[in-house]
Parts: C-alpha cells; structure tokens; sequence
C-alpha cells in the first residue's frame, strides 16, 4: 500500500476489500466547506469495505493510505459469499464491524469533550497500534486532520510532546519513543476502545482455526475462508 493510494473513492461501488498486515488506512469525510475530517482507521487489526455485509455497495467515505504498508486484498463479491456460506467467516466481519463501530463512536465523544493534547496523543497511540509500528509517517497536515484543528495547534501540542521526550519528530516521520508516557496523556478514550477491540478481536475470541481470528487479534490472513 503506497502513501496516499486511494483505496475508495465515496459513494463509489467497493469491488475489493483489503485485509492490511502493516501499514494503515483513513477513512476521511469531505465536508461541504471543503475541511477534511478523519472519522476511523483500518489497521491489522481490521479490514476495509464493512458496508457491503450490512447490504451497502459503496461507502460515504474516502479511504486512503496514510501509513504505507502490505495488505492481502480479495475480490469483494466473493467474500459476500463467503460470509453467506460459513457461519465463522460471518463472526469474524461482524466482530470487526462493531470493533469498526467503537472507533467512530468514541471519537465523535473524545473530538467533543477532549484537548488537542489528549486526543492527539490517542491518536498517535491508535496509528502506532494500527500499523504495528513506533515508527509513522505522519505529517503534520494529517495529524491536524486527525484530531480536528488546525497545523499550527498540532505543532505546539508536538512540540511540547517532543520536549518532554515522549516523541520524535523529524521530516514528517514521527517515531514514538514513551509509549506508556504518552498512553498516561492521552485521555480515556484510547483505553476505552483499546479494550472493546481486544475483547472483540484477540484470541479469547478464537472459535477455532481455518477463519477465524488470526494472533494478537489480527485479522489477516487468518480471517479468510
């Protein structure tokens, strides 16, 4: 997956669904003034095109690489199939939708209620664990996309950051040096939905092999039939 690469146009028919392995992928909506809002992300932890098993086509959403990385992709219309023939498969794409669910949630609540710091912590907290890496490349744009301000409040909030030895920042890469510093700043969303993922998606979940939930709650190759 390259930096950037669109993964789905809005309102566009989803023909494959991509399963990452590393890497991450935003789901960004347009609003009418021309502001662009991140409202979830897809990781290892994930899998894109979760509308079309509820019934859907397309997707409100433009979906994009922020994070380059790997994904196994499958043709959309056989995993529909899938889904209808194995009652495990099904299980897998539901526990994702709901996991999917609790992100968007908790962040309307955290872009609400939180500060810049708090929620740009979360944030970096929520890449890190969705591309698997300590290392992201993230520009400042995005991070400001991310948690809904504009670049010049996301510089102070990463610069007190780095001062206190929590980040690296150089050159849009970002690379997280205190994860448990920054976990402690960060508010209570990133727990909160840190834990509905990992009772819906880690391996107290499993129901078996061949389909189901792969380790560390990654859906992966694991998830296909």
């Amino acid at each position: 997956m390259r930096r950037e690469q669109q993964i789905y146009a809005p309102h566009e028919p989803i023909r494959e669904v991509y399963f990452p392995t590393a890497g991450m992928i935003s789901l960004v909506a347009q609003l009418g003034s021309g502001e662009q809002a991140e409202v979830g992300v897809i990781g290892r932890d994930g899998m894109s095109g979760l509308p079309i098993y509820a019934g859907a086509c397309n997707l409100m959403f433009r979906a994009a690489v922020q994070i380059p990385g790997e994904a196994l992709v499958a043709d959309a219309d056989l995993l529909v199939q899938a889904q209808d023939r194995s009652p495990r498969v099904r299980q897998v794409i539901e526990r994702a939708t709901s996991a999917f669910i609790a992100l968007i949630g908790q962040t309307a609540a955290c872009n609400r209620s939180h500060d810049v710091e708090q929620r740009l912590a979360r944030w970096l907290l929520v890449s890190r664990d969705a591309a698997g890496e300590e290392a992201l490349e993230l520009t400042q744009e995005y991070l400001a996309m991310m948690i809904g301000v504009q670049r010049p409040t996301v510089t102070l909030a990463a610069g007190a950051f780095q001062r206190d030895g929590l980040i690296e920042y150089r050159r849009g890469k970002i690379k997280i040096r205190d994860a448990e510093a920054l976990a402690r700043r960060a508010c209570e969303c990133y727990e909160t939905v840190r834990s509905e993922h990992q009772r819906l998606l880690e391996p107290s979940g499993h129901v078996g092999q061949n389909g189901h939930l792969g380790q560390n709650g990654h859906l992966g190759a694991a998830a296909l039939p």
